[in-house]
């Protein structure tokens, strides 16, 4: 994993969703499009195939003028450990965001 965060609140806007194409069923991608997700693409990590699905999810505590967490000083681990994998980054890959594979 290479880069640096360049603040574009992309990852904080996004609900991502992924699954090998082991994983996947149909009765899976019925429940993904219930929760409003849909299908991207599929991707290649390693010798895995990746399904990636992807919904419109603001998180509540982003500013969407700024791009800057709210609660910056008390946000997640989760949220400060982002990206902590190459598959975070294969979730992330999005245009203008500094890290990269």
């Amino acid at each position: 994993m290479q880069g640096k965060c360049k603040m574009c609140g992309m990852c904080c806007r996004l609900s991502l969703t992924t699954m090998s194409e082991e994983e996947w069923t149909m009765d899976i991608e019925e429940l993904l499009a219930l929760k409003g997700k849909q299908y991207i693409d599929t991707v290649t990590l390693g010798t895995q195939r990746i399904r990636r699905y992807a919904s419109t999810a603001n998180c509540p505590h982003l500013n969407l003028i700024t791009n800057k967490c709210s609660i910056q000083g008390h946000k997640p681990k989760e949220c400060k450990d982002y990206p902590r994998n190459d598959r975070d980054l294969m979730l992330c890959g999005f245009p203008g965001c500094g890290y990269h594979i």
